[in-house]
């Protein structure tokens, strides 16, 4: 038939153009800063959602944050998509990244002031505590930049949870029992728990403060 051949490449175009479309919604969903992104498709405003959250994230979609699909800072860039094998993927990258940071710290601390008391985990459980507070209240539901739970897991359980450590903070106790320095180990824990409760409510403050 004369017209068959003709029918053929009309079919063959039209299958081209939906292989086209699938793979190009695929760079969209997958890849957050492709310039083919929208951000707006992504990111769906019930009409009973308060207004000062879609402020909050509208302002972060404007600084090139990566918005995830119910509208959450770091969600695209992470894939939440709710698989438990990506989420420990993530926690573990920030406990490596967390834990990095923490010897850091713990190894310019001690070079400063010593190791005959533990400054440098008291220092990392200190700062952790107050970060955590800024983090954790920020990142929240009605926080200024809310994270869904992949992003909160990495960054709270990975990052913060590698950083900080009760374990170090309670052999280093011990030793300091150990070795009969008993003022040492009670200034130790009286320090630790006061400065790290006070330290986790300022950040909660600052936090609170920062998102009006």
């Amino acid at each position: 038939m004369a017209f068959e051949p003709a029918f053929q490449n009309l079919e063959y175009a039209v299958h081209i153009q939906v292989c086209f479309n699938s793979v190009r919604e695929a760079i969209d969903l997958s890849f957050p800063f492709h310039p083919t992104f929208n951000k707006e498709a992504r990111m769906p405003r019930a009409k009973s959602q308060p207004r000062h959250r879609h402020t909050h994230r509208q302002s972060a979609n404007e600084l090139g944050t990566s918005i995830g699909p119910n509208g959450y800072m770091l969600d695209g860039f992470l894939g939440c998509s709710g698989n438990k094998a990506v989420t420990v993927l993530w926690v573990a990258i920030g406990s490596a990244l967390g834990g990095a940071g923490r010897y850091w710290a713990f190894e310019f601390v001690t070079r400063q002031f010593g190791d005959v008391f533990p400054w440098g985990t008291l220092l990392v459980n200190v700062s952790g505590s107050v970060l955590v507070g800024v983090l954790a209240t920020m990142t929240g539901h009605e926080g200024r930049f809310p994270m869904g739970p992949t992003a909160n897991q990495f960054l709270l359980v990975g990052v913060f949870g590698g950083f900080t450590t009760f374990s170090a903070f309670s052999l280093q106790t011990l030793r300091l029992i150990q070795e009969g320095d008993w003022w040492s180990a009670a200034g130790n824990v009286i320090a630790s728990v006061s400065l790290c409760l006070i330290g986790v409510w300022a950040g909660h403050t600052l936090a609170v403060a920062l998102n009006r």
